[in-house]
């Protein structure tokens, strides 16, 4: 499951600086994942545009979230 945002996030930098996709945390259910994905970050910190939540290895029962991010 992913989520992308095809625009501007309200509150991202307006100049684009370095964006990559970082390893941001862990959850016990996909519901919690996406929800820590529909924050957008947490400005002024860190912001993202885009976010995945999946399994990081065969086996791991918890959620990956990953984000497309810059800080």
């Amino acid at each position: 499951m992913s989520a992308l945002a095809g625009e501007r996030v309200s509150g991202t930098p307006e100049t684009l600086t370095v964006w990559n996709w970082i390893h941001y945390g862990y959850f016990d259910t996909l519901e919690e994942c996406i929800a820590a994905g529909e924050t957008r970050g947490d400005p002024p910190l860190i912001w993202w545009i885009q976010y995945n939540c999946g399994h990081e290895s065969v086996g791991d029962p918890r959620w990956l979230l990953q984000v497309y991010a810059t800080w």
